[in-house]
């Protein structure tokens, strides 16, 4: 089991997390959609390069490390992980599971969107310490709830229930559906379902989704 304390230092067990997805432009606007998601009660931020290139990546890692050190960051590379980054950044997530973690923690693709759907994936990424995180089909398309609840409950039946393993969930989520999968998932990867557009989120969405993950 990955120790919550890993993702988030001081961050109590059971506690659910809201980790917003950036879309890198280039790195002013970066910074200005982190800062809009620590305002908004955010437990920390990804960036996602989605066709930037390795030095917009690099510059947005480093403008957010510079103006927001105290801020979770962690990097999902849709282009390939490049390990000088990891340096500056808490945790990486990939849509597929290699065949080793690049670092702690690992956010590792469990029958997620465009990955092999194969359920012999999961004891497998517990078993090596990934978290699994798993989607709905396609981009902002939500995961229907009864299969997400079945990941959970497989994940109860590897691991004992009573040290619950963390189970993240991305893709269609919004702040009016969020709620069907508290329950069963311990981290929120969202964008398309609290944005304006591709690169911007909508500060007042953003607010309500996070503040519906913690329970408040």
């Amino acid at each position: 089991m990955q120790d919550p304390n890993i993702l988030y230092p001081g961050l109590p067990p059971g506690r659910k997390l809201a980790l917003p997805v950036i879309h890198i432009l280039d790195s002013a606007l970066s910074l200005k959609q982190a800062t809009i998601a620590r305002d908004a009660g955010a437990n920390g931020v990804f960036l996602c390069d989605h066709g930037a290139s390795h030095e917009a990546t690099l510059a947005s890692i480093l403008e957010i490390r510079a103006e927001l050190p105290g801020l979770w960051l962690g990097l999902n590379m849709l282009g390939g992980i490049l390990m000088s980054f990891a340096p500056h950044v808490r945790g990486v997530w990939t849509d597929n599971l290699p065949l080793h973690k690049f670092m702690e923690p690992h956010f590792g693709g469990v029958l997620f969107k465009g990955q092999p759907q194969d359920w012999n994936l999961l004891p497998r990424a517990l078993a090596e310490g990934f978290i699994p995180v798993t989607s709905g089909p396609s981009t902002g398309y939500p995961a229907p709830p009864s299969r997400v609840a079945l990941i959970r409950r497989r994940m109860d039946q590897i691991l004992d229930p009573e040290n619950r393993a963390p189970l993240a969930l991305a893709s269609g989520l919004t702040p009016q559906n969020v709620g069907d999968y508290r329950e069963n998932v311990d981290i929120f990867m969202v964008a398309t379902g609290v944005s304006r557009d591709f690169y911007n989120f909508d500060p007042g969405a953003l607010a309500e989704f996070v503040s519906i993950v913690h329970g408040e």
